[in-house]
């Protein structure tokens, strides 16, 4: 089995380096990949879901030689992180933000876990947040696009389950 781990940062900062704690995972049998994607100094939205969606094709498509199983496939992270999560895994194979690697087909995540994540871009106090302004640039006021990042549009009765870690006394997520 296959966990994607995914940092946090707002977008706008945090490296895979900084990520920890998967001796769980290892000795449960898992591999981890611990990927990185294109800060907000770097690309604005969507580059960094288009670097999670490349990461998790490029898996997909080496899993023989990795040797992953296809069937379980786990993305995690936390914050801006687990939005990438959300997003890359509710999307499974809609190719929307696939336009910068090769595409896979047949994705098929097992489950999601989103550790305090935004679900939705355009709620009141999450469009307050400077991070998500600053990522979002000049397409922040551009209501589809914004829904289109957000990865409560994307769950349907056939989305992969997702668990939800989450407080009530984040300042800018939404309980």
């Amino acid at each position: 089995p296959l966990l994607i781990n995914i940092h946090g940062g707002g977008w706008n900062h945090g490296v895979k380096e900084t990520q920890t704690g998967f001796a769980s995972f290892f000795k449960k049998g898992f591999a981890v990949a611990n990927i990185e994607y294109r800060l907000e100094s770097e690309g604005k939205a969507p580059s960094a879901i288009e670097d999670v969606r490349c990461a998790l094709n490029y898996l997909i498509a080496n899993a023989k030689e990795l040797n992953l199983d296809m069937d379980k496939i786990i993305i995690m992270g936390s914050s801006a992180g687990a939005h990438l999560a959300l997003m890359a895994g509710l999307s499974e194979n809609n190719p929307k933000f696939d336009i910068n690697c090769k595409r896979t087909d047949g994705i098929k995540i097992f489950a999601i876990i989103d550790k305090y994540g935004i679900t939705d871009l355009s709620n009141e106090n999450v469009v307050r947040s400077s991070s998500v302004q600053n990522w979002l640039g000049s397409r922040k006021d551009d209501p589809s696009f914004v829904k289109s990042v957000s990865p409560l549009y994307y769950v349907d009765e056939k989305s992969p389950p997702v668990f939800i870690v989450h407080g009530d006394a984040d300042p800018t997520v939404p309980y």
